[in-house]
Formats: structure tokens, C-alpha cells, sequence
């Protein structure tokens, strides 16, 4: 891939981590970037966001609340 293409899709899908509040993993970002027709790995793009120290925020366990008291 060239240097060129890789900064393109570096900046789109930081874009992406951004303007979705931290919640889009790397195959949401490659998913994303297919629909927009531009197709790069998720395995580069994971790399890209290990490097630059992006990570998804991740949900809370469901703790169903007992009704007992």
C-alpha cells in the first residue's frame, strides 16, 4: 500500500473514532470505510489505532437489580 493511500485512510478513520464518541472498534471503521468505498484491512487499521493508543469504549456488564428488599 502506498504511503499516500495509508495517510488518507489514517486520517478517515480517526475521523470516524472521533465523531463517534469513542465507540467504533476497527472493524466498525473498516466497515465504514467500505460503504464509503475505500477498502483497507482491519488488521492495518488495528495497528494504526494501537499506535496512535485508540480504544473503543467498551459497554458495562448488564447487573440485573434485584427486587427482593
Amino acid at each position: 500500500m502506498k504511503i499516500n493511500n495509508l495517510y488518507i485512510y489514517y486520517t478517515a478513520g480517526k475521523k470516524l473514532f472521533s465523531g463517534h464518541k469513542r465507540r467504533y472498534g476497527s472493524r466498525r471503521i473498516v466497515a465504514e470505510l467500505k460503504a464509503k468505498g475505500k477498502t483497507i484491512g482491519r488488521r492495518c487499521v488495528k495497528k494504526q489505532m494501537q499506535k496512535l493508543v485508540l480504544q473503543a469504549i467498551r459497554p458495562r456488564r448488564f447487573v440485573p437489580k434485584t427486587t427482593h428488599y
